[in-house]
């Protein structure tokens, strides 16, 4: 697994597959695919990485969030 998967799922375990926006809980077993992907939610730098690359891969820079919210957040309507 490549270091921005690992970085993901570590923040998407950490947070308990909870959305940080909407709090919505997305770990039900139906929601991974054949390579244990779950498919609703991501981690998403709190920092962004072109303000500070250096904490791209810092699990405390992120948080579990749904891709719709993290849709929202990035059109800055969350």
């Amino acid at each position: 697994m490549n270091a921005n998967k690992n970085w993901h799922k570590a923040v998407i375990e950490r947070d308990n597959y909870i959305c940080y926006v909407c709090k919505k809980y997305f770990g039900y077993s139906g929601y991974f695919n054949e390579a244990g992907v779950n498919q609703y939610v991501c981690g998403d730098h709190i920092k962004t990485k072109g303000a500070r690359p250096e904490l791209k891969y810092d699990v405390d820079n992120g948080r579990c969030v749904c891709f719709k919210c993290h849709e929202l957040r990035h059109r800055g309507l969350a």
